[in-house]
C-alpha cells in the first residue's frame, strides 16, 4: 500500500517536470548559477547583472543543490526531479504525523494522498524555489511536535532546543520561516509563564546553533553581520513605494535617486541599506498610505487564487479556477478541523491561528505573494484530518 500511494504522488511529478524540463522564470536560473558556483568554485557567488550582492539569496537552496551537484551534474530537469520528490516527501511527513496522532492507516493515507495531490503544489513543488524546502522543514517540525504532544506529554520535559534547531534549517531556505516562532510559543499556552521563557529561550538557541555557521562565513568572508542575506532591504522596499500594491514584486521600477545609490554601492549590505533607508523615507511620509498597504497584504496572503498553477503553465479561467477552489476546500478543512479540536486538543487549534495570523502579519510588513503561503497548506490539510478524526471517534 505504501508503495503504492508513494507512486501516485510521485509519478505527477515527473510528468510535469519531463513536460516543462527547463526553467521559466529569473530566480529559478538564479539560485541554479548560485549552486553551480558552490560546486565548482566552492564560494558563494552571485553572476547576474545588477547591484553587488555579496550574499543575494539565503543559502539553503543553492547550498543544498550545490552539494548534490558535486556528485551528480545537475541539470534544470534533475533539479526539478530532486524538488518534486522533496515536495512528495512533504506529504509522507505529514502522512507521519498523522499515524503519530490517530494510529489509523486510513487517516495516514488520505493526508498523505490529499497533500501529495493538492494541484497548486504539484505545479509549484517542482519548480526551483525555496518554498518547496520551506514546506519540507516545517512538516519536519509538526511530526516532532506531534511525536512530542502524543508520546511525552507530561512524561519528560521540553525544551525547544529541537524545535528552534527545525525552526532554523527552515530559515536557512527561507528566512521568513522565523514569523513561525510565536505559534510555537502560542501551542504550550497552557503551560506557566516561567515555563514559557525557559521554552522560548532553547527554542532561540536551537535557531542561533542552527544559522551560526553561515553568520560565522558572512563574517569571515563577507566581513558583515548577514544572518542569512542582504536581501532583506529589498524586500522592504518592494512593499513600500509609490508602486507598490498588495502583490508587488520585481516589476516595479526603481526611482532614479535609489538607482544611482544601488549602482555607486560598494557591496550588497550597502546596496541593502539603500533600499531600507528609501523605504523607511517613504513610510515616514506616507504614513496612511503605508498604513493601507500593509492592510491589503495582509489580505492578500488569504487570497484565493494563489497563483500557482501558472509557475509552470500559462494561465487559464479553468487553471485559476481550480487554484480558487482548491485554496477554498483547504480553508474549509483548517476551519472545519481547528473547531473540533477547540476542546479535545485546543494546542492545535490556538497553534493553527496564531500560525496563519504571525505569517499573514510577517509577509505584509515586506512583500506578502500570496504563493509564501504554499508551504503551510499541507498543515492546514493536516488539521482538517486530524479533526475528522476526533469527530469520528466523539461519534
Amino acid at each position: 500500500m505504501a508503495a503504492i500511494v508513494l507512486a501516485v504522488i510521485l509519478l505527477p511529478r515527473v510528468f510535469l517536470a519531463l513536460h516543462q524540463p527547463d526553467f521559466r522564470y529569473p530566480d529559478e536560473r538564479l539560485y541554479f548559477d548560485i549552486a553551480k558556483h558552490i560546486s565548482q568554485e566552492n564560494r558563494y557567488a552571485v553572476t547576474h547583472a545588477g547591484a553587488p550582492f555579496a550574499v543575494r539569496q539565503a543559502p539553503g537552496l543553492p547550498v543544498t543543490l550545490g552539494v548534490v551537484d558535486k556528485f551528480c551534474d545537475l541539470t534544470p530537469l534533475k533539479v526539478k526531479l530532486i524538488n518534486g520528490m522533496v515536495s512528495a516527501l512533504t506529504a509522507v511527513l505529514y502522512g507521519l504525523a498523522v499515524w503519530v496522532m490517530t494510529r489509523n492507516r486510513t487517516a495516514v493515507v488520505v493526508m498523505v494522498l490529499m497533500a501529495g495531490l493538492h494541484p497548486v503544489l504539484l505545479y509549484a513543488g517542482i519548480t526551483n524555489y525555496p518554498q518547496t524546502y520551506q514546506g519540507f522543514w516545517f512538516a519536519g517540525l509538526v511530526a516532532w511536535l506531534c511525536w512530542r504532544y502524543s508520546s511525552c506529554k507530561g512524561k519528560r520535559p521540553v525544551t525547544g532546543l529541537w524545535d528552534g534547531v527545525l525552526a532554523g534549517m527552515g530559515a536557512l531556505y527561507v528566512p521568513t520561516q522565523l514569523f513561525i516562532l510565536p505559534a510555537l510559543i502560542a501551542f504550550h499556552f497552557r503551560r506557566g509563564a516561567s515555563w514559557v521563557t525557559r521554552y522560548t529561550l532553547f527554542v532561540a538557541l536551537g535557531l542561533i546553533l542552527t544559522i551560526s555557521p553561515w553568520m560565522v562565513r558572512n563574517a569571515l568572508v563577507e566581513r558583515e553581520f548577514i544572518p542569512f542575506s542582504t536581501s532583506g532591504g529589498e524586500q522592504l522596499f518592494l512593499g513600500f513605494n509609490e508602486q507598490a500594491g498588495m502583490n508587488t514584486g520585481i516589476q516595479i521600477t526603481l526611482p532614479p535617486d535609489l538607482a544611482n545609490k544601488i549602482e555607486k554601492a560598494e557591496s550588497g549590505k550597502a546596496v541593502e541599506r539603500h533600499f531600507a533607508a528609501y523605504a523607511k523615507t517613504w513610510i515616514q511620509a506616507h504614513p496612511l498610505s503605508a498604513l493601507k498597504l500593509l492592510a491589503l497584504k495582509l489580505l492578500n496572503f488569504f487570497r484565493l487564487n494563489n497563483g500557482a498553477m501558472v509557475t509552470e503553465a500559462e494561465r487559464s479561467t479553468a487553471r485559476e479556477g481550480m487554484a480558487a477552489a482548491t485554496t477554498l476546500f483547504v480553508f474549509g478543512m483548517a476551519l472545519w478541523g481547528s473547531w473540533e479540536l477547540r476542546r479535545r486538543m485546543p494546542e492545535w487549534t490556538v497553534f493553527t491561528a496564531v500560525l496563519m495570523l504571525a505569517l499573514a502579519a510577517g509577509h505584509a510588513c515586506f512583500i506578502a505573494r500570496y504563493r509564501y503561503r504554499l508551504p503551510f497548506e499541507p498543515y492546514l490539510l493536516f488539521v482538517g484530518v486530524i479533526g475528522w478524526f476526533s469527530a469520528r471517534k466523539r461519534v
